[in-house]
């Protein structure tokens, strides 16, 4: 199986063609050196690669370790997090992900020899594990979350995967829990808090100087964050409605994946919509959108908000709407979120407001706002006792980090 899964691999590298991938080749081909390391963390795009923030938090040191990520967004921000890291005397080399053959993954562990390997979320790599379990070296999963449907999935080829599958899962729900657990009946799995709770603790997000004054000339403004190429014409049209029921609103939104840009361009000028690239940096007036085409963002937008919306939720599972609650923006989303259900009932039903149509979602929009520090202080009382999950990971991990005390 792991030659089957070695030549589908090489069958699927012209992905490696695609915008999102094409960067980094000679990272993702290891035609270049990977730095030794302790530790391997391994997430995947943007969302994924900021949870690697609280954990640099919570690791003991002295410490090397090695992140990579799928995405160049994703490897950007993790460079960004290494000149902190070195204040805690850990040296943060930064890569993006090997293409997942296991040829290319074990050239990586051969040369950077971690001792252990971390996947954030939801990405099981067969390449990974299966050079891994070859070398044995240990993987945990960390913040693990698994759908029904790719348990279904996964759940056809239980014997190929449980046989280089995980030591330890540390899945963010019992559900999450009892999928890995099925799946991978030899790891030690644990339910603890999702890592996405300690970012929602982080400190508030302060808005460029350049971008607020781009929408001070439009009340309220409203930011649409997180949006996939899979709902775009239900978001366009939810743009529709929102101009037509506040003709002095400011409109801000967000792609997921900066290559959609173009796309939304074309998708404005068809419908005679006025928009703004925000790279341009020229105000917009009321009625227009501002087209966020620069990454990292969001959660400065979502700071600066009288209320938002979070894509991925009219078609999809869900994106992650705790981010504008953390700046204390209350969220509206469309019907489907089941991909954060470990967030909990309750914390939806006091916090956000579930919607089904672009219609409801832009009434949503133009309720009433409470102040954002009274929803942010609120927030973050609420999800305190939640926020340790980087405590307790590192806690299941420390018979492997025992070891690694001395660099």
């Amino acid at each position: 199986m792991n030659r089957l899964y070695a030549l589908l691999a090489t069958l699927a590298a012209p992905a490696l063609l695609h915008p999102r991938l094409r960067a980094g080749a000679a990272e993702r081909l290891m035609r270049t050196t990977a730095p030794r390391c302790q530790l391997w963390i391994q997430a995947a795009s943007a969302g994924e690669c900021r949870l690697v923030a609280p954990l640099l938090a919570a690791l003991p040191t002295p410490l090397s370790i090695l992140a990579t990520a799928t995405t160049t967004q994703g490897r950007d921000f993790l460079a960004s997090c290494a000149p902190q890291a070195a204040v805690r005397e850990i040296t943060l080399h930064v890569r993006h992900q090997p293409w997942d053959h296991p040829a290319l993954v074990g050239r990586l562990l051969d040369q950077a020899a971690p001792k252990a390997v971390v996947l954030l979320e939801t990405e099981l790599w067969p390449g990974i594990l299966a050079a891994c379990a070859a070398r044995r070296i240990p993987v945990t999963v960390a913040s693990a979350r698994m759908t029904r449907r790719s348990f279904a999935r996964y759940l056809r080829l239980r014997p190929w995967f449980s046989s280089m599958g995980p030591a330890l899962v540390a899945a963010v729900s019992p559900q999450d829990a009892a999928r890995f657990a099925a799946l991978f009946p030899q790891a030690q799995v644990e339910v603890i808090p999702s890592l996405k709770f300690a970012l929602a603790l982080d400190p508030e997000e302060t808005p460029p100087a350049d971008l607020a004054q781009m929408a001070a000339a439009t009340s309220p403004v409203l930011v649409l964050g997180s949006v996939r190429a899979e709902e775009e014409n239900m978001v366009l049209a939810l743009i529709t409605h929102l101009r037509a029921l506040a003709p002095q609103a400011g409109i801000l939104l967000f792609p997921r994946h900066l290559h959609r840009i173009a796309t939304w361009q074309r998708h404005l000028e068809r419908a005679g919509i006025p928009f703004r690239l925000r790279s341009g940096n020229h105000p917009i007036a009321p009625g227009e959108v501002l087209l966020g085409d620069r990454f990292g963002e969001l959660r400065a937008a979502y700071a600066m908000a009288h209320r938002a919306f979070v894509g991925g939720t009219f078609v999809g599972g869900g994106h992650n709407f705790l981010e504008p609650l953390a700046q204390g923006v209350l969220p509206s989303i469309g019907p489907h979120w089941e991909h954060f259900a470990w967030v909990g009932k309750p914390v939806v039903d006091q916090w956000v407001t579930v919607t089904a149509t672009p219609q409801e979602a832009a009434r949503s929009l133009l309720l009433p706002a409470p102040p954002r520090h009274a929803v942010r202080a609120a927030f973050a009382a609420a999800v305190a006792a939640q926020a340790d999950g980087a405590r307790h990971i590192v806690r299941l991990l420390t018979p492997f980090l025992e070891p690694l005390s001395q660099p």
